[in-house]
């Protein structure tokens, strides 16, 4: 038995780190339906889009986080392709690749110690003066104080999460994705106390508490303690230059992540201005479902993303692609089965009327969504691909997609509400997708020749 579920996991390309990953995706999709269960039932539909715009509007922490977190994997995996881990948790090797990669890590804390406060600084008014202007609409929903707690929180989560892309990018995916579970655990344990004792939109912040408890408690322990302490105290004499090294990829990849930004995080926003908290509550709730089921499935690609890097740095080419093209394939299976299934799910809500159904947007709108899941998965896979060799081709691409989806988030989102916002999203996904295999084709052919 235990012989053939190992070659059942085997053809489908499940590791250790894989599994442990799959498993807190599985666990994040099932979460989020409890949650999604327990903020429709608890949560006010007023409630509920006020509760999914804070997450829009905390996504402007691109702007200031402007990609490094990407570039901090890609580096880390080049570097410590010569280096190896001790039973302590020390990186030995060639001085010149730890140097390197300790300059790499100061750089990270000193980027995003700076990029938190100004998180704080940007996010906290701009926040409040958006919501502030709908309040006459909604002076039943309690939002200020649990807004100002948000971002305090959102900020301590934000200063610490680069620190797993670094650990990630050295190796340690396995035990990054168990980290991962326990803190998604212990996140949505909170939120639902939160929404049990009918504290309302303090759920929010009460979140983020978890998840910061939960990164700053592993860090400080076993392995991870003696990593960091001979990091600190190691004296680099190779620096990585930022603005020669990392700034060429990173203003690419920021760039990128900002056209991501307009691309993914204005729905809420615009139905919140234009038709209200409801629509945008139904959109939040379909989103975050969507969100779920993508992630899932693009396990099997990020958690190969530091391999990539390391086979590229070795210019073993033949097994990248070997390797890249076989996850890619197991991915496709994965997001089949998932889309068709949540829609099945969403589609019985409805048609039995019950309540939670009703939170979800109409038929239409949601049947689009999930056909833009399944595009903007290979979307994904292809770009991760190109980024793990440490460029960023998709620049125009990312800047046009950008401009189009604002262009159609705010007029077919102003004129036609969700309907509009879904067809404008599943057209421009499969023109996108079209540009993005064009660039792949013809940017593997050049790097690998």
């Amino acid at each position: 038995m235990s012989l053939f579920l190992s070659k059942i996991l085997e053809k489908f390309g499940i590791d250790g780190a894989l599994a442990y990953t799959i498993v807190g995706r599985l666990w994040q999709a099932g979460a989020s339906l409890i949650t999604l269960f327990v903020l429709a039932h608890f949560l006010s539909p007023a409630e509920q889009g006020f509760y999914f715009t804070f997450g829009s509007i905390i996504a402007l922490q691109v702007f200031v986080e402007l990609g490094l977190s990407v570039v901090i994997i890609q580096f880390a995996s080049h570097e410590q392709a010569h280096l190896d881990w001790t039973n302590s948790g020390i990186l030995i090797g060639p001085r010149q690749y730890k140097d390197r990669l300790v300059s790499l890590i100061r750089l990270t804390l000193k980027w995003y110690g700076i990029a938190a406060v100004l998180m704080v600084i940007l996010l906290l008014p701009s926040g409040y003066l958006f919501f502030f202007k709908q309040q006459a609409r909604y002076i039943d929903v309690v939002w200020q104080a649990p807004w100002f707690c948000l971002i305090i929180f959102f900020s301590v989560f934000f200063y610490l999460s680069p620190l797993l892309s670094l650990l990630e990018g050295c190796g340690k995916i396995e035990d990054v994705a168990k980290m991962r579970f326990v803190q998604d655990l212990i996140a949505n344990l909170l939120l639902w106390i939160g929404c049990f004792g009918k504290l309302g939109l303090w759920v929010a912040p009460l979140f983020y508490i978890g998840k910061s408890l939960v990164i700053l408690l592993w860090l400080s322990t076993d392995w991870r303690r003696s990593f960091f302490e001979d990091i600190l105290k190691t004296k680099s004499q190779t620096v990585i230059g930022w603005r020669k090294e990392i700034l060429p990829f990173q203003w690419k990849i920021a760039f990128s992540w900002m056209s991501g930004f307009f691309i993914f995080q204005l729905f809420n926003p615009v139905l919140f201005a234009y038709h209200g908290a409801v629509i945008a509550g139904q959109m939040g709730l379909s989103l975050t479902a969507c969100n779920s089921v993508a992630a899932i499935a693009m396990a099997w690609i990020n958690t190969k993303v530091p391999v990539f890097g390391n086979l590229i740095a070795k210019r073993e080419y033949v097994e990248l692609d070997s390797l890249f093209f076989r996850v890619l394939k197991q991915s496709v299976i994965v997001v089949l089965f998932l889309v068709v299934s949540y829609v099945a799910m969403v589609s019985f809500l409805k048609l039995v009327q019950w309540p939670l159904g009703s939170r979800f947007l109409p038929m239409f709108p949601f049947l689009l969504l999930n056909g833009v899941i399944l595009v903007n998965h290979l979307v994904f896979a292809q770009a991760s691909y190109l980024r793990a060799h440490k460029q960023e081709p998709l620049l125009i691409s990312s800047f046009a997609m950008a401009c189009l989806m604002c262009l159609s988030t705010y007029f077919l989102g102003k004129f036609y509400s969700a309907i509009g916002i879904t067809l404008g999203y599943f057209i421009l996904a499969c023109f996108g997708l079209v540009w993005v295999t064009a660039v792949f084709l013809q940017k593997r052919k050049i790097w690998h020749s």
